[in-house]
């Protein structure tokens, strides 16, 4: 190593990360292997020392792609040895190259676009003052550099600063531009050092608004200046936008040895400090909003501690005390600063090179301090280095000027970050923060020139530390060491032995355009291509990554939908570990789940992926956002978040209406199938119709669209299998838009008896189907008549002749119309069967058919002819229903007008609701007709009883209601009615017939004499007891809130005289008999005499 190296100093190295939460052991990369980075710089020459003049990077060209510049200050371009020069390279050139292992010689004109060289040899031009910032506001980045050891105006090493306008950097197009800051042409300011040996530009430049107008300003310092009698005790400079203003054009050099040219100088306090070599930067600590600067010492004595170092604090309240130009401020003077930190050891140097940070790292929005103290002999490890976090909430404990604060106390700082190993140096000219890992949290990137991994001397290291770590400790005195992996997150190690890996230059942007923070790391002491000490520069992509999702239907009707699609990463050093998700919400810590890889694991940079929302979702819009992470739970930028919305939509569409066929039919037809459109139709796609959907020989029709053409007519389709018809689409009223739909395809046969169903489902666009369904029943089966009876004269026997006189020329007939339950089974064409379930349309009508015997007419005449008389038709009421069996009503039914004297013949027709009917066969009634051809006939009435019973209601019994449920359930079913028959021994009579006669309800009494009725009417009834050819009549009344009405009737025959005189004879006859008999034998006992019977005569 060459000794004009020696002013690189000493030196550090950060490397690349990626995004974790929290990882239990590091991951780690040697960039011995190619793969492990994406591109690598190589200097153009030996002794170039790339990049020692710092890694900057910045969108110079305005085309909203980073571009990179790299600053090897020992170049020899131009013939001057030393001269230093700075590459540009556009991210159009960078986005060139893809994957991993790229290697770039610089000294490839094709490989950069600009070069800026140094005007003179030894001027060092780029050494560890690089900036890009818009000082003159134009919208166009505009380039800062230093020349530290440029000696215009005949001082030697005075050191300058160039500005370099964006105007003047677009002037050039394409690769390979040289510039020569030897010509005033090539630059537009340039500031230079006030006297011999400053070293104006050397390590401390910062761009930044100090004096709170919103325009830029520029801090740079000078480390060697002798101001107030103090050799090398430096100062830093601040030139506000308003002196930088005044100058246009090109080739304007500024002295600052003229105070007119400059608005503050910070002097340093003390001889030898060679204050601002350190380091120097700005934050918000006081939160006004306003700018502070704070600035390193690396060697002050405080608290007799030789070489301790100190940080300077001095609140932008103090510095805008001063006005104008040339305003010279001594820092040996308390009331000159705010806060001064003071190293906790001597020789610590703390606030060294570059050294002093300010970042908000617990989270709470405001700057905390970040100081390197890289000689920091912590856990007994020499020269290990350490880094101090000190958090706001520290800070604002001390107000006004003059506050010295000795980190020696614990109580002083937050957080300690202690380096591994002896002479590990950590934060030596090696150290920054930025979101590593995407989650909007400072992460801590410190270097290490002198680690020894992988078996190499020096090779060096960078540490990422995420602020998932840090965010562990809470309070203050934490301290923690790096020698513990479970410490840092991600470390990089230096590929060969003594390179000063990351010494100077780790530096943050974003190089590939994907949001995330990459990585660029200085090699200043790389030997690649065979150039010694030529050095070079890594870039590693922080997990570069594209999220695609596959389209989704919207608007969707599951609220657990599944989404799919792919995250590649091609040009990632890492592995895709993970995608997940978040419904309606992109923040970064908010309930996010993990996705399932299509190949079972994510572990490759390339990954198909499904993601299944687990809750319910809501009807409406709804986002949903994705994420990747790496191997280093690096993850996806919130602003990369892929994303997609849909509507979910679980309501079904509106309801609509099925029209016919609805109800009983006996019809042989074909069914057209009429329904209503819903009332949504904006929503509705489709219509899908099904005749006996589930059996095997079913009928469908899908896709039928939601509309016709509007006409009052429209055929939509019309083929071998269905005909479709809109209606009514003409007017105005939607309510009577109609589809009808006819089943051509429906066998040729009759649909057959029982039950079928038809189907209408209506589907939106989401997917939701509302489905009516509608039965209808085929039924053919005749209802039938039983139990026909005439009223008060007897029940009925088809065929026979019944007498009624002429008191009763109205009669009544009472029975029982019943319609059986009827289903059928259908073999189909394909060997198949349908069964369809039996049904019953239920009692309708009776038909009453009354015919008179017309004039001379015999009845017993096979042909006798009958004229019609009446027909009339009752209909039916209180139909009981067996459920499979048969539905029943009973019928009482009056004529409506008296019937003339004759001879009448009779029919009654049952009929169901379909139209189903049967007739009774002919019975006939006389009425007063005494024609000698009806003397043969019979009354069925004399023959039904041979006497009379005389009945008693012996008990009577009510059982009341006891609730309002039994009291609507009397008002809707009304009264149950028990009737015990008992004879005259009080002994219950089996086999009784007992007749409800009011409302033609008959029954049988049960083995315990009993006969039972329901759904009997309040009012007055006739109870009509029969038994062994006698007959008798109790009147009974029902009313009151009564649930059952239990009555005991005992009956009596009576028998007629006739009978009593026949009995009477026998009686007479016997008792004769039985006198005569004893007589006889009396007068055998005396004397034996034959018996003449003739004596007895005729008796």
């Amino acid at each position: 190593m060459q000794l004009k190296y020696f002013c690189c100093g000493f030196s550090l190295f950060l490397s690349v990360c990626l995004f974790t939460t929290s990882v239990n052991a590091a991951t780690t990369y040697d960039l011995a292997t190619t793969t492990n980075y994406n591109l690598r710089y190589d200097g153009a020459a030996a002794g170039d020392l790339l990049p020692t003049g710092g890694l900057v990077t910045a969108d110079l060209n305005n085309d909203g792609i980073q571009d990179l510049l790299i600053g090897p200050a020992y170049t020899d371009n131009n013939s001057r040895n030393l001269s230093g020069s700075l590459y540009i390279i556009y991210g159009a050139l960078i986005d060139d190259y893809t994957g991993t292992a790229n290697n770039i010689d610089l000294s490839d004109p094709l490989n950069y676009n600009l070069r800026l060289d140094g005007a003179a040899a030894n001027d060092h031009f780029s050494d560890r003052t690089v900036a890009v910032a818009d000082l003159d506001a134009d919208g166009k980045l505009d380039i800062i550099a230093g020349a530290i050891f440029s000696s215009n105006n005949g001082r030697v090493s005075s050191g300058s600063l160039y500005v370099i306008y964006g105007t003047l950097i677009d002037d050039y197009s394409g690769t390979g531009n040289n510039i020569d800051m030897a010509d005033p042409a090539n630059y537009n300011l340039r500031y230079d050092g006030a006297a011999a040996g400053d070293y104006f530009a050397y390590e401390t430049l910062k761009i930044i608004d100090v004096d709170n107008d919103d325009k830029l300003d520029i801090l740079v310092g000078a480390p060697f200046t002798d101001y107030n009698s103090r050799s090398q005790s430096g100062s830093l400079y601040a030139i506000y936008n308003t002196l930088i203003d005044n100058y246009t054009g090109t080739g304007n050099n500024i002295d600052l040895a003229n105070s007119s040219n400059y608005n503050l100088r910070y002097d340093g306090p003390v001889v030898g400090f060679n204050f601002p070599h350190m380091s120097a930067t700005t934050g918000d600590l006081d939160n006004d909003d306003n700018n502070d600067v704070l600035i390193g010492f690396a060697h002050t004595d405080y608290n007799s501690r030789s070489d301790s170092g100190s940080l300077y604090a001095i609140y932008n309240t103090l510095i805008d005390n001063y006005t104008g130009t040339g305003n010279n401020i001594d820092l040996a003077t308390s009331s000159n600063y705010n806060l001064r930190y003071d190293g906790a050891v001597a020789d610590d140097s703390l606030g060294n090179f570059k050294n002093i940070k300010t970042a908000d790292i617990d989270n709470d929005d405001k700057s905390d301090i970040l100081i390197g103290v890289p000689y920091a002999d912590n856990n007994s490890h020499t020269n290990a280095g350490s880094i101090y976090i000190i958090y706001n909430s520290l800070v604002d404990d001390y107000t006004g000027t003059g506050n010295s604060i000795d980190l020696a106390t614990s109580a002083n700082f937050n957080l300690r970050i202690d380096g591994a190993a002896d002479n590990n140096a950590i934060s030596l000219r090696a150290f920054n923060t930025g979101d590593i890992d995407n989650d909007n949290k400072a992460d801590i990137l410190v270097g290490s020139r002198y680690t020894d991994f992988n078996s190499r001397t020096d090779s060096g290291s960078l540490y990422v530390i995420y602020n998932s770590l840090i965010d562990n400790y809470t309070g203050s005195g934490n301290t923690f060491d790096l020698s513990s992996s479970t410490n840092y997150n991600i470390r990089f190690d230096g590929p060969a032995t003594s390179i000063a890996f990351t010494y100077g230059t780790i530096q943050l942007g974003d190089l590939d355009g994907n949001g995330t923070q990459d990585i660029l790391i200085g090699d200043n002491y790389a030997d690649n291509n065979s150039r010694e000490n030529s050095g070079s520069a890594y870039l590693i992509y922080n997990f570069p990554h594209t999220l695609s999702i596959n389209y989704y239907s919207t608007p969707t009707g599951d609220n657990t939908p599944t989404l799919s699609g792919e995250v590649t990463a091609s040009d990632s050093i890492t592995n895709i570990s993970m995608v997940q998700y978040q419904m309606d919400s992109n923040s970064i810590n908010g309930n996010w789940s993990n996705c399932a890889a299509t190949d079972g694991s994510f572990n490759s940079k390339s990954e198909n992926f499904s993601c299944s929302v687990a809750s319910l979702l809501t009807d409406g819009l709804h986002t949903i956002y994705f994420r990747a992470y790496d191997e280093n739970t690096s993850y996806t930028t919130q602003a990369n978040y892929a994303s997609t919305s849909f509507t979910v939509d679980t309501t079904q569409p509106s309801s609509f209406a099925l029209i016919s066929p609805s109800s009983y039919t006996n019809s042989d037809l074909k069914p057209t199938l009429i329904f209503k459109k819903s009332a949504d139709s904006s929503s509705i796609s489709s219509y899908t119709v099904s005749l006996d959907p589930g059996k095997s020989q079913h009928y469908q029709a899908t896709s039928i669209p939601s509309s016709g053409n509007g006409t009052a007519s429209y055929i939509w389709k019309d083929d071998n299998e269905v005909k479709i018809v809109y209606f009514n689409e003409h007017d105005q009223d939607s309510s009577n838009d109609e589809i009808n739909l006819y089943f051509k395809g429906l066998d040729s046969n009759q649909l057959t008896e029982g039950k079928h169903t038809w189907t209408v489902a209506a589907h939106d666009n989401a997917g939701n189907a509302r489905t009516q369904t509608e039965d209808f029943y085929i039924d053919r089966t005749n209802p039938t008549i039983a139990d026909l009876a005439i009223a008060e004269v007897s029940r009925v026997t088809y065929g026979d002749y019944y007498f009624v006189d002429g008191s009763n020329r109205m009669p009544s007939f009472s029975g029982k119309i019943n319609d059986l339950y009827k289903g059928s089974t259908k073999n189909n064409a394909n060997g198949s069967s349908d069964t369809f379930d039996p049904i019953s349309s239920g009692p309708n009508k009776i038909y009453l058919t009354v015919k008179k015997l017309g004039a001379n007419q015999n009845p017993n005449k096979k042909n006798a002819v009958f004229d019609d008389y009446l027909i009339k038709d009752y209909p039916v009421s209180e139909i009981q229903n067996i459920s499979n069996e048969e539905k029943h009503a009973r019928f009482f039914i009056t004529t409506f007008y008296p019937l003339a004297d004759g001879y009448y013949q009779i029919k009654l027709t049952a009929q169901d609701r379909v139209g189903n009917s049967s007739d009774t066969p002919f019975f006939y009634i006389t009425v007063n007709y005494q024609k000698s051809s009806t003397t043969n006939l019979v009354s069925k009435r004399d023959s039904s009883t041979n006497g009379n019973l005389e009945t008693k209601v012996v008990e009577e019994k009510a059982i009341p209601v006891v609730s309002q449920e039994e009291k609507k359930q009397l008002a809707k079913e009304g009264y149950q009615v028990k009737i015990k028959v008992i004879d005259q021994n009080n002994q219950a009579i089996v086999g009784a017939k007992v007749t409800l006669h009011s409302q033609v309800q008959e029954t049988i009494t049960n083995n315990q004499g009993v006969a039972k009725f329901a759904n009997v009417k309040a009012g007055d009834h006739r109870i009509i007891v029969a038994y062994q050819h006698f007959q008798g009549e109790q009147p009974i009344t029902l009313a009151g809130d009564v649930k059952e009405f239990h009555y005991t009737i005992q009956v009596k025959p009576i028998l007629p005289f006739g009978l009593y005189g026949i009995i009477t004879f026998l009686v007479f006859l016997n008792v004769f008999m039985l006198i005569y008999l004893l007589k006889i034998k009396c007068q055998q006992r005396l004397s034996y005499t034959p018996l003449n019977l003739s004596k007895f005569g005729n008796f």
